[in-house]
C-alpha cells in the first residue's frame, strides 16, 4: 500500500512534498492501528485460551487450586 501511495502521488505533478509527506503519515497511522489491533486480538484469543485451560484444571482437579 506505501508504494502505491508513493506511485499515485507520482501521477499528481501539482502535490506538494507537505502533502505528499502529510499522506504518509496517515498511512502509516493507519497501519500501525490496524496492527495494534490484531496484537491485541492475538492477544485476547491467547487469555481466553488460557483462561479456558485454568477452568478445565480446575474443574478436572478441585483440591489442586487450594492451598
Amino acid at each position: 500500500m506505501l508504494e502505491g501511495l508513493v506511485l499515485a502521488q507520482a501521477q499528481i505533478p501539482d502535490l506538494g512534498k507537505a502533502e505528499r509527506d502529510q499522506s504518509l503519515r496517515i498511512l502509516r497511522r493507519i497501519y500501525h492501528q490496524i496492527a495494534r489491533r490484531e496484537i491485541e486480538a492475538f492477544c485476547a484469543i491467547c487469555q481466553y485460551r488460557e483462561r479456558l485451560t485454568g477452568e478445565e484444571a480446575a474443574s478436572t482437579n478441585p483440591g489442586r487450586n487450594r492451598l
